[in-house]
């Protein structure tokens, strides 16, 4: 039997024949190995090594660097600052706590692991005189001073600005 003028496919025996296609076949497949118990095993995976990864780690929360959505992260790092020892981020995760971004990381923030670790990261103030083309290194408290005086300067420029035109 062929198709009805309703559309649908008959077989042989007068019942529906429901065509498996490629995109149906797969979910028949995926459904069935789930069935079977394989759909959670990269899932139990991940949750048995990811203890061992982070043990004897600190944990620091903070904020993503990158946008103004502001998400939450989580950092682990390992060495004792206490015994002297260095601490390095090993890894970083989305903070399942916070309320912007409730864990998920956007590609940028998924990526800061590599940022942290980047050989090009300014890790240092840094200040470039007028008419130089290189850039020097300075302490924190003359880039912290820099700035603030800056920022005197051109609040001062914009209160008169404002009165002069008021």
């Amino acid at each position: 039997m062929g198709p009805t003028c309703s559309g649908e496919t008959h077989n042989e025996h007068g019942t529906l024949a429901a065509p498996i296609r490629g995109g149906a076949g797969a979910g028949l497949a995926g459904t069935t190995l789930a069935a079977l118990g394989f759909g959670d095993i990269e899932t139990a995976y991940a949750d048995a090594i990811r203890p061992f990864k982070l043990a004897r780690t600190s944990e620091t929360r903070n904020t993503c660097p990158y946008c103004s959505v502001a998400c939450g992260i989580i950092m682990y790092s390992k060495g004792d600052r206490t015994r002297g020892e260095k601490a390095d981020i090993i890894h970083i995760e989305g903070d399942a706590d916070h309320p912007t971004n409730r864990g998920t990381l956007c590609p940028k923030g998924a990526a800061l692991l590599d940022f942290v670790h980047s050989e090009t990261r300014v890790k240092y103030p840094m200040h470039r005189q007028p008419g130089s083309d290189k850039f020097e290194r300075v302490t924190w408290d003359f880039a912290l001073d820099r700035i603030a005086r800056l920022m005197r300067t051109i609040a001062m420029q914009t209160s008169l600005r404002r009165t002069t035109t008021a």
